[in-house]
């Protein structure tokens, strides 16, 4: 558990982390001066009380509609208006005209494009052009221009309700689009859902938004810093006097609506214009929560920075497994793409953003790969075919001739394509260079052949050698000794097979040690037995005279009755190990038969009947009625039977039941033997081995050696025998093969 969670801490720590630079990256770049469009639009968009109207632009809109208005009103041409396709043509015809008389003017058309958030508007712009003398700054224009460009720039604002506009000349409205509604006059009425009213009285402007007026000129010097409207009335920016002829009055709706035309266009700049300060808004909030959330995943990475640590070590080490082209590779490519993209002028701030963003996870996967991967050179292709081609020192003669067979040719054959590549790309310009590259391309292709003939030969001989070396392995395998003129040529197969030859002559004394060291163990254990039962025999029998003697003071008996017990366990033991001993070598008499296991599973618990009904034990039998035939010797098995039902009386929590299971299943008869033991049960103690007791203290009477007996004797049958323990639950399971198949 502790270590999943140190893991867990390595991967939370470094995604909080990457998060969190990702995002304050990404807010730097996409930041809202950019987005928005200006500090201006920023600002009025972060204000939670602004509204649309403070932005660059809407005063940009309201001031060309003023500047519109006088123009026509002093019947002047309204020169950067929007204008028709129509009006467009028109004057590139007329400046056609004119530029036969004065080749020096002449007309052309500017298309600027305005992005609002998502939308975009195309505004034409008349640009009067000449050779820079004052008079070409300015063209003559026909009282049919002026009039149509005035009826064109009437036409596009008719329609238009976001900005009502009043015309008026000596007291008298010459143009407006009020429909009805009254705006202005002393009291500045506006018409509901209208919020900002300009009035000019040709000399200077008095701007009202919500009924409050605006302090328009300030100091009264123009400067084009988006601060100021630019509107006439400053020190520095006054109309002529032959323009000031007109009072005009703008009412600005306060929620601008969009405007459908009656060929289905769609109409309402200032309508777009409040949508993109809507959209400001939004993205300044959004932008907002993004920084509180790049610091709420620095907070974890910051405290974890330990294992923060610990995992970028570990993203060092996977870069290191990468080969170095691969790496060198891709950071070429980022680099190439990032060149390309910035030096096209880059893009809005969400394009800047991401490529600010690859840049900068590049340069770190850099850094990180330089202080925690492997070199790149260590990593590359080119340093592990190098290793490929290296013949290793020291190493044995035989594999060092193989590897430069395998090399040399290997290592011309890369040249091929080079060299076919070199005269494919000067075949066409520099013939010169595709003969010297034919040349070395024939001069390694004869090298090649070359290489591949002797290689050719070397092989055929080394073959022969190894097949000669398998022969004489193969008879020394055999028990055999290899002549002198079947040995192989080479001095190095030669020497190997004489190594096999020495190994298995020291595998045969081996062998025979080890077989030697068993029959003397057997005949030691054989010897001691029969040594010690020659006088436990007189001692039992002594014993038992004792017993039959008369006048023995009572406590002798006692005496005698404790010397009846001690031998009887001595000779049982004595018996015991000289039986295991006799399976353990192989040598245990066996008479094999086929055997009822449930038959003989009934017989030993009907022959521990008494003994059983005297414990407190409950004992749980599952016997088939069926007969469970197995191919085993039935008086070994009866011991083992008897050896389990004896451990398990034993050494089970009185008061505890004992489970008794025998059933088939996949051609196997499995015998289970469970029971819950008085004693605590050490994790991973062989209780099968020879003297091992379930009680430490040897104060139980046991030998140790029943379980021993009883796994020797049910593998000498050729059956299997475990044990299982779980807690304080011990379990024994003998398996046979059904039937005797084996």
């Amino acid at each position: 558990m502790d270590t999943k969670w140190k893991r867990s801490k390595k991967v939370i720590s470094m995604l909080c982390w990457a998060l969190g630079v990702s995002t304050l990256a990404v807010c730097a770049a996409a930041n809202p001066v950019r987005v928005c469009g200006g500090l201006q639009e920023a600002a009025a968009a972060a204000d939670p009380e602004g509204s649309y109207e403070q932005s660059a632009w809407f005063r940009g809109e309201v001031e060309e509609m003023l500047d519109g208005l006088i123009r026509i009103g002093a019947g002047q041409p309204v020169l950067y208006s929007g204008a028709a396709v129509e009006t467009t043509v028109m004057l590139e015809d007329a400046a056609q005209e004119t530029s036969s008389a004065e080749e020096g003017a002449a007309s052309s058309e500017e298309i600027l494009t305005e992005t609002f958030g998502g939308w975009t508007s195309v505004v034409s712009a008349t640009v009067i052009a000449g050779d820079g003398t004052a008079e070409e700054s300015e063209r003559e224009w026909t009282p049919e221009e002026i009039k149509r460009l005035a009826e064109l720039f009437l036409e596009q604002h008719r329609s238009d309700k976001n900005i009502l506009f009043e015309l008026k000349q000596d007291g008298e409205v010459l143009y407006d689009n009020l429909d009805g509604q009254v705006i202005g006059g002393s009291g500045n009425e506006l018409p509901p859902q209208y919020d900002f009213l300009l009035k000019f009285d040709g000399e200077k402007a008095v701007i009202l938004m919500d009924g409050v007026e605006q302090d328009v000129y300030g100091d009264g010097v123009y400067t084009a810093d988006g601060a100021h409207w630019r509107i006439p009335g400053y020190e520095n920016y006054r109309l002529p006097d032959d323009w000031k002829k007109s009072e005009i009055t703008l009412a600005v709706r306060a929620v601008p609506v969009q405007y459908i035309q009656e060929d289905g266009t769609y109409s309402g700049t200032l309508y777009y214009i409040w949508q993109n300060f809507q959209w400001n808004r939004g993205y300044i909030l959004g932008y907002c929560a993004a920084l509180a959330a790049a610091v709420l995943c620095l907070i974890p990475a910051f405290v974890w920075r330990k294992s923060r640590r610990e995992a970028r070590t570990a993203i060092g080490a996977f870069l290191g497994k990468v080969p170095g082209e691969l790496r060198l590779a891709a950071l070429g490519c980022l680099i190439w793409l990032e060149a390309l993209y910035w030096r096209s002028g880059g893009g809005d701030g969400i394009g800047d953003a991401v490529f600010v963003l690859a840049a900068l996870w590049a340069l770190w996967l850099a850094v990180t790969d330089v202080r925690f991967g492997r070199k790149l050179f260590e990593s590359s292709f080119l340093c592990r075919l190098i290793r490929f081609l290296q013949v290793k020192e020291g190493g044995p003669g035989i594999g060092e001739r193989m590897e430069r067979q395998l090399n040399r040719p290997f290592l011309l054959s890369l040249a091929v394509p080079v060299l076919l590549l070199g005269i494919i790309c000067c075949l066409r310009d520099r013939e010169q260079w595709a003969v010297l590259f034919m040349i070395l391309l024939a001069v390694d292709a004869a090298a090649l052949i070359g290489i591949l003939f002797f290689s050719a030969k070397s092989q055929k001989r080394m073959a022969a050698n190894l097949r000669a070396a398998d022969d004489c392995i193969r008879q020394i395998c055999g028990g055999g000794q290899p002549d002198a003129d079947s040995q192989p040529a080479d001095p190095e197969l030669a020497d190997l097979v004489q190594r096999v030859a020495e190994l298995s002559d020291g595998l045969e004394t081996a062998v025979e040690e080890r077989l030697k060291s068993e029959r003397m163990k057997v005949e030691l254990v054989t010897n001691v037995s029969h040594d010690i039962k020659t006088p436990l025999t007189s001692i039992i029998s002594y014993v038992d005279l004792l017993k039959q003697a008369e006048n023995l003071p009572e406590e002798l008996r006692d005496y005698v009755k404790v010397l009846s017990a001690k031998s009887e366990r001595l000779r049982e033991i004595v018996q015991d190990v000289f039986e295991i001993s006799r399976a353990a070598s192989g040598q245990l008499p066996l008479k094999m038969e086929r055997l009822d296991l449930g038959k003989l599973l009934r017989q030993t618990l009907a022959d521990r009947k008494d003994t059983i009904e005297e414990t407190s034990f409950q004992l749980r039998v599952n016997l088939p009625e069926e007969e469970v035939m197995v191919l085993a010797d039935g008086q070994r098995m009866y011991r083992v039977f008897a050896n389990l039902i004896e451990n398990a009386l034993k050494y089970s929590l009185e008061g505890s039941r004992i489970f008794l299971i025998l059933k088939k299943e996949d051609g196997k008869v499995e015998v289970r033997i469970q029971n819950t033991s008085k004693e605590e049960l050490k994790e991973g103690k062989d209780f099968t081995e020879r003297f091992v007791r379930g009680d430490e203290s040897r104060t139980d009477g046991g030998s140790g050696l029943g379980l021993s007996i009883a796994k020797s004797f049910t593998e000498a049958c050729g059956g299997d025998f475990r044990v299982e323990t779980a807690g304080d639950s011990f379990t024994v399971i003998v398996a046979f093969p059904e039937d005797g198949e084996r």
